[in-house]
């Protein structure tokens, strides 16, 4: 049986990915690691990271309709805190790679 438990550690692990998927988008560009080249990725990309870590929350809700799992609003703050901490976790990796630059 699927619980919140289950579908959080899913989502939680899909935001990663999402990261990670980005970071390594960028080291992997080829491009010569310019401020230029930074701003254009963080920019070209932010709405495709943002979209894809909303997705990953939305299926989460999605699938507690499913299995009828009744949330409670600390399971919506628990959903919240996923994507805020993967924002948070986008935004220190971009730092680092930025701070390679400068």
């Amino acid at each position: 049986m699927i619980t919140f438990h289950n579908l959080l550690l899913g989502h939680r692990d899909r935001t990663n990915a999402v990261i990670g998927k980005y970071v390594d988008k960028y080291k992997t560009s080829g491009d010569a690691i310019t401020v230029m080249i930074w701003n254009t990725f963080v920019l070209e990309n932010a709405r495709d990271v943002i979209a894809e870590l909303t997705q990953s929350g939305a299926e989460v809700f999605h699938q507690a309709i499913i299995n009828k799992i009744k949330l409670e609003s600390r399971d919506y703050e628990a959903i919240r805190e996923v994507n805020l901490d993967a924002a948070s976790k986008y935004q220190q990796e971009l730092k680092a790679l930025f701070d390679r630059i400068s």
